[in-house]
């Protein structure tokens, strides 16, 4: 191979063709250039990754096929090499992949940066479900409301793992009274717990710190069954409800006409006998209790309340004598669903269920929704409610209008005010009602 045309200045060499230029460091189609100097070399395809981080090289290449690529194959010896080395394809990836070798991409990125360093299509892999979520101090003991949150993020230094980054977040909050929320308010490890704590124990404002107080009236007034209970003022609501959604925790139930945020709530709605039952001991209360004889209620805690103070002869309706279809939520106002707590000012029970009170009405003992006792009939059974719904209007044709079977709520009552530490259960007896004030 005479490389200039000149036999007789010494550049001539033996050269045997063995196909088209490679990238190998010889001439292998002998024609004087090697590798990229050669404008017939052979470039690979579908060399080089294009996805995440790999797709963000220099671009620029002039060899078909890779012309609108970021990142394409250079032949090049690779960086630390011995000089000995032939030259090899190297993707010319930016130095933001983690790589383990020339071309060889980690399996997992470990490096913690925002960026898709292994080219998998996924962001910051080993850190992907915990980076943006809300996390705790790994080095704090406290818990409940107290417990400091902050999100996970990157580290400065990428090489770092994920940690929780507090620079904006706000200091911890300290002990108060609990509230039926779903948190626990008075940092103690137990969440809307009914009892107040015991002396010794973290304290609330300078007090032994109280368990929830639900919205409750005394029904202490002549005849009442037993001789007196508590039910909740309110339907009840989960602890997550607000004004636009029921919410959706089962931990217990809540009196309340107001959320932890101040928002109104919904009442808790399509629920089964199982699942009142159940969420009224959560609370540490039962639902309202109702003895018959053959067939007849001979005593009847959620009727007493509803109609206590009316002296109609028939057609009992919480608020009035006569049925109006303006006075609470219901079919005949076409609302067809439940509101929240109180909307409606004609909906509550007129009776003084407690003359040690004035603040003792009732809430939407009609409309809204039709609600469990805990025998699972009704108090007074018209023929168009379902058996096990306590009717918003007794004996009335236009019941069914105001509730409806896929809509069922609750209330709960109990024989006795709560008593700090005081832990009773059983099926139909006298449940340990939460501190003073709450119903369902």
């Amino acid at each position: 191979m005479d490389a200039n045309n000149n036999p007789a200045d010494g550049c001539e060499y033996r050269c045997t063709p063995d196909g088209p230029d490679a990238c190998d460091g010889k001439d292998n189609d002998c024609n004087g250039l090697v590798d990229d100097k050669d404008p017939g070399l052979a470039f690979p395809a579908n060399f080089c990754s294009q996805v995440g981080e790999c797709g963000k090289g220099p671009g620029g290449s002039t060899h078909a096929g890779w012309e609108t690529s970021a990142t394409f194959p250079v032949c090049t010896v690779p960086t630390g090499s011995p000089a000995v080395t032939a030259p090899a394809w190297i993707c010319n990836y930016p130095a933001t992949v983690q790589l383990t070798a020339p071309n060889q991409i980690v399996g997992l990125e470990t490096w913690c940066d925002g960026l898709d360093n292994d080219c998998d299509g996924i962001v910051d892999d080993s850190y992907a479900s915990v980076l943006g979520k809300p996390c705790t101090d790994p080095g704090s003991t406290a818990v409940g409301a107290c417990q400091r949150t902050a999100i996970s993020k990157c580290q400065a230094d990428k090489t770092l793992p994920a940690a929780c980054d507090f620079t904006s977040s706000p200091p911890a909050a300290t002990p108060t009274d609990e509230i039926c929320d779903g948190i626990d308010n008075d940092c103690d490890g137990l969440v809307d717990e009914s009892w107040d704590n015991p002396a010794g124990l973290t304290q609330c404002g300078g007090h032994d710190c109280l368990g929830v107080r639900d919205d409750i009236v005394h029904v202490s007034a002549s005849g009442a069954p037993g001789g007196g209970y508590y039910i909740y003022k309110y339907e009840a609501s989960r602890v997550d409800a607000t004004a636009a959604t029921p919410g959706a925790s089962a931990a217990r139930a809540c009196s309340r006409a107001e959320n932890g945020s101040g928002g109104a709530v919904l009442p808790w709605r399509s629920v089964t006998w199982n699942q009142a039952d159940a969420a009224c001991r959560a609370a540490g209360l039962r639902l309202c209790k109702a003895v018959r004889a053959g067939g007849v209620a001979t005593s009847d805690e959620w009727g007493f309340a509803c109609e206590f103070g009316q002296t109609c002869s028939s057609s009992y309706c919480p608020y009035a004598c006569t049925y109006s279809a303006a006075a609470c939520n219901g079919l005949d106002m076409n609302l067809g669903a439940a509101t929240a707590c109180g909307p409606l000012s004609g909906c509550a029970t007129v009776g003084d269920l407690d003359t040690a009170s004035s603040s003792d009405q009732l809430f939407d003992m009609s409309g809204n929704l039709a609600e469990w006792t805990d025998d699972r009939a009704t108090s007074w059974i018209p023929a168009e409610l379902p058996p096990g719904l306590a009717p918003r209007r007794r004996s009335t044709p236009r019941a069914e209008g105001l509730s409806t079977a896929s809509s069922m709520a609750w209330r709960v009552t109990s024989r006795t005010p709560s008593l700090p530490h005081l832990l009773v259960s059983g099926h139909r007896l006298p449940a340990p009602a939460p501190p003073p004030e709450r119903r369902l």
